[in-house]
């Protein structure tokens, strides 16, 4: 049992000490948003990072007393949680504000009814616990936010804050494993989970500020790529190969980058041609600043 205690003491000043690195990553990194249409979405993570930090200080002083109250504040990050990254798949101009408010927030209503329906009982509330479809409902729109980093620079990042954010709620499922039947142990680990995806997606980010690529536009369309995701990036990479089959141009955009079929030499008039039309696609993400610096146009340093 002292043993079991002192484990549970070390493991709490150590999550506390993460959340503390956790908030200086997180308000470091909106300059990596900084003249993008993911400011938004970087808010979102503020928000989210903020209710996890309530959720473990909540687990810490009223678990012995309020249990039901932890609960519901745990669930209730949970489910801010998925916002930065459903936020990022509405993140092109002019339907960003409109995303927020006809999508974010009815997302946030809906998943949070397990919660609202529990106030409306009055006094005789009872612990949260999550039916089959609204665990299945959480997941799907986990997976879909998270999974627009897979295969990108921010792979390991979007699957440690999968895992974290699930294991949050399937602690408050109606079957939970047993190896995860104790709730504080769960989610304190799930939140320094939570803190490695923030620690690590800083880190993949300033890494691919100092690794700059010979190509400017393979810069440009690395940069767009890791920072909005594959959805957003297979949807420009389609607008480009089509614009370029249409106009015959020698240069295909893949995943890795732009593969030439013709000598550096020769590139110049087509390079200016698909600089115009690379612009053209962006300008509902990111400022002609931004593209201006990954380009190499601007002496100003990159955000």
């Amino acid at each position: 049992m002292l043993v079991m205690s002192l484990q549970r003491l070390i493991l709490d000043f150590a999550v506390f000490g993460g959340l503390m690195l956790a908030w200086l990553n997180a308000l470091t990194m909106k300059r990596f948003v900084i003249g993008t249409t993911l400011i938004p979405a970087w808010r979102w993570g503020i928000l989210s990072l903020f209710l996890w930090s309530i959720a473990i200080l909540a687990q810490q002083l009223l678990e012995n007393t309020r249990q039901i109250s932890v609960d519901h504040v745990w669930h209730a990050a949970a489910v801010v949680s998925l916002c930065p990254l459903t936020a990022v798949l509405g993140s092109r101009k002019p339907g960003v504000r409109v995303w927020t408010f006809f999508i974010q927030i009815p997302l946030v209503l809906v998943l949070s009814w397990p919660i609202v329906s529990l106030w409306l009982q009055g006094t005789e509330t009872r612990g949260l616990q999550l039916e089959t479809p609204q665990v299945v409902a959480y997941f799907f729109v986990l997976i879909m936010g998270a999974g627009n980093y897979l295969g990108t620079a921010l792979t390991l990042p979007s699957l440690l804050y999968m895992f974290a954010c699930g294991s949050v709620v399937i602690t408050s499922s109606q079957t939970v494993p047993i190896w995860m039947s104790d709730r504080a142990m769960v989610r304190s680990l799930a939140t320094g989970v939570i803190v490695l995806s923030i620690l690590s997606a800083n880190a993949c980010l300033k890494r691919l500020e100092t690794h700059k690529q010979i190509d400017p536009s393979n810069q440009l369309w690395f940069d767009f790529l890791n920072t909005f995701g594959i959805v957003w990036g297979r949807r420009i990479q389609d607008r480009i190969n089509a614009q370029g089959v249409k106009e015959g141009w020698p240069v295909r955009l893949d995943l890795s980058g732009f593969v030439w079929t013709i000598e550096a030499a020769s590139r110049t008039d087509i390079q200016q041609r698909m600089e115009q039309t690379i612009r053209w696609l962006l300008r509902r993400f990111v400022e002609p600043e931004w593209i201006d610096r990954r380009l190499g146009h601007s002496e100003s340093p990159r955000e």
